[in-house]
């Protein structure tokens, strides 16, 4: 089903030995034309039995090329299905795996390789049963390749790039390393010079000020948005300074517009196409928030109004959300908050403190449970609270810098202790000890600039005598006293799919009085052996759609916020391989919305059905399907989901 290539001197063909009966890798060559290929049921390339992809559910087909020396290789994957990439070094030991880069039909792996010998290369599917046409490149990188030559910028001037695979401009930091991308601007500038440097790039760039002595100024990751960056500085010393474009993530890479102006010149009507329709497309999005950028000061000089003492912005609009926003409990019954992290910018984070203050007549914490986060942290978190005081203090650091959207930190169980028709479940935000978000030590991501206490959402709690049937699970509190009308469906254009088409389903709300709501949250199922989601809210430049949620695989909302103006964006993602959808979303106040389309799921069919269900889930684990006021199920079970013909 493939083609082998033509031999390369640093690079030479190999073949795996296979137990008999098996096929035979196909030998490539690194830096050779792309091999073109079919992955389908014929394929059974074997992998240790260990890998979740092991099993005969999924195809599998194997390419080998051997190592004489250490260097940089990239393996690029093209294909007409959700693609997934393994990296095999000599002694079937992993080196590398990727599932999507810039979309679920590409993947990359871009790594050094230390040990000499034969490696393998496996192409398959992140879910069982997939395949189709693809296409497969290596290409070799030199270890000893010279560094790039630094491009002139000159102030008032915009440049188009493309930061790929060569690209090996100096920087003395972590990402200076053989396995980034980077591309190097000079430009001569006078002391106390002020300078504002934009980047905008269809990848998550990193960007980096440098001076004349080869000292890393001031960096920037993201902007506003993981595909933005900016630098605003004042030059402490005339003479050449440095730019350095390259990529948050090892690999990647794509193409920018940079642009270096003076910071009295910086002008929207200044700006390229490119960068000025990012940052309309960011302040639609955001609701008029002006990104922050990162800043440098020199010694001695007065730093610029809005940011920290060391340099850095002072807030970046990250959200912790106590969830559910409302509770009506019953007094000894026992339910449960949790906190995530409202992230739609893409902020990254690896330290995080909690603090949640509570009235301890009224509110009694019974667990904290962070089962969740801690596989990702680097050590031990650290856990303290005060039962007399009411408080609870969580502290932890990541092994790995976080971006999610909707993320669970922590969850709280409590019991209620005494009626009360109102108390709070508050997430403490400030600089003396509160709640924050950090990455590697800098400035708070919570909350704005003009608000140090801004950046959390806490719950309100009703606690009621008795006598009301309540679900101890906590998200759902109550049933209204009778029928509301409210109903959640699923809707289609035609009720017959062919394999290989896709099908849109249409998430209706049904709500004919008006009943005023203030959350909708919904799971929906469906067979991943017969379906796979398709992204209709790609982020990346251009941004695919003005979805609030856009990072992993969405529903889209975009075409329905007229009608839904959620303003709290908690979850909206796709997992293909659990054939599985979560939806939530909420609003500050209870509204009388008219029913309609909430959201839309793309599905393309896989495998011939007579019977292809997707329906709504009561109950998932924790994951629920209601619509909800102040805490109240108003939907009351009331849904109804679709039934296909795969033909």
């Amino acid at each position: 089903m493939t083609t082998p290539t033509r031999d390369l001197i640093a690079w030479s063909l190999a073949a795996l030995a296979l137990a008999p009966g098996l096929p035979a890798s196909t030998s490539i060559t690194p830096g050779a034309p792309a091999t073109q290929g079919v992955l389908d049921a014929a394929d059974i390339e074997p992998i240790p039995a260990s890998d979740d992809r092991s099993g005969a559910a999924f195809f599998r087909e194997g390419f080998t090329f051997s190592v004489s020396r250490p260097g940089m290789v990239q393996i690029d994957l093209q294909s007409a299905f959700d693609a997934y990439l393994i990296l095999y070094g000599p002694g079937d030991v992993e080196v590398a795996r990727n599932d999507d880069f810039q979309s679920t039909s590409q993947s990359r792996i871009s790594t050094m390789l230390t040990q000499t010998g034969t490696h393998r290369v496996i192409v398959t599917s992140f879910s069982a049963g997939q395949g189709g046409q693809f296409t497969l490149a290596v290409s070799e990188i030199q270890s000893d390749a010279e560094p790039s030559r630094d491009q002139t910028i000159r102030l008032g001037q915009t440049i188009q790039g493309t930061l790929e695979m060569g690209d090996a401009a100096v920087l003395p930091e972590q990402r200076g390393t053989p396995d980034y991308f980077r591309d190097g601007f000079v430009f001569r500038a006078r002391s106390g010079q002020s300078v504002t440097i934009d980047l905008a790039c269809n990848f998550d760039g990193y960007l980096y000020l440098v001076d004349t002595r080869g000292t890393v100024l001031v960096s920037n990751d993201d902007f506003g948005s993981v595909n933005t960056s900016r630098i605003i500085a004042t030059l402490g010393s005339g003479g050449p300074h440095r730019i350095v474009v390259t990529s948050f993530s090892p690999g990647t890479g794509g193409t920018y517009s940079l642009s270096l102006m003076e910071s009295s010149e910086v002008d929207p009507n200044q700006l390229s196409p490119m960068q000025a329709e990012q940052m309309m497309a960011m302040q639609i999005q955001q609701g008029g928030w002006t990104p922050q950028a990162a800043t440098y000061t020199p010694p001695g000089m007065t730093a610029p109004a809005g940011t920290s003492p060391g340099g850095r912005t002072a807030r970046a609009g990250l959200e912790i959300v106590s969830d559910p926003l409302n509770v009506s409990a019953d007094a000894g019954e026992v339910f449960t908050t949790a906190l995530l992290v409202h992230n739609s910018r893409g902020a990254g984070f690896n330290e995080l403190r909690l603090l949640v203050r509570y009235d301890p007549e009224l509110l009694r914490p019974l667990r904290v449970s962070d089962h969740k986060l801690r596989p990702l942290t680097r050590a031990a978190p650290s856990l303290t609270s005060s039962l007399p005081e009411g408080w609870i203090r969580y502290e932890a650091q990541l092994a790995s810098v976080e971006k999610s959207d909707g993320f669970e930190l922590i969850t709280i169980e409590w019991r209620a202790l005494a009626p009360v028709r109102r108390t709070l479940i508050e997430v403490v935000a400030g600089p003396d000890g509160g709640t924050m978000l950090r990455l590697d030590g800098g400035y708070d991501l919570l909350g704005t600039p003009e608000d140090a206490h801004d950046g959390t959402v806490n719950t309100d709690v009703a606690i009621e005598a008795g006598g009301l049937d309540h679900l101890l699970t906590g998200p759902l509190t109550g049933r209204p006293s009778e029928p509301t009308g409210l109903a959640l469906r699923l809707s289609a254009p035609s009720h017959s799919v062919r394999v290989g088409e896709s099908v849109d389903l249409d998430v209706v709300l049904l709500n004919p009085k008006p009943e005023a709501f203030d959350e909708v949250v919904f799971t929906l199922r469906f067979d991943p052996r017969l379906f796979e989601p398709v992204d209709l809210a790609e982020g990346g430049y251009p941004p695919r759609s003005d979805n609030w949620i856009t990072r992993g695989i969405n529903l889209l909302d975009e075409p329905f916020h007229g009608a839904f103006p959620f303003d709290r964006h908690l979850r909206n993602e796709v997992f293909a391989g659990e054939g599985r959808a979560e939806y939530h979303m909420g609003l500050s106040r209870a509204r009388p919305l008219a029913g309609g389309v909430i959201a839309r799921l793309r599905l393309r069919a896989l495998a011939p059905s007579e019977a292809a269900a997707i329906h709504f889930v009561p109950d998932d684990g924790g994951a629920v399907t209601s619509v909800r006021a102040e805490g109240v199920d108003l939907l009351g079970g009331e849904t109804e989901g679709i039934t296909l013909v795969i033909r």
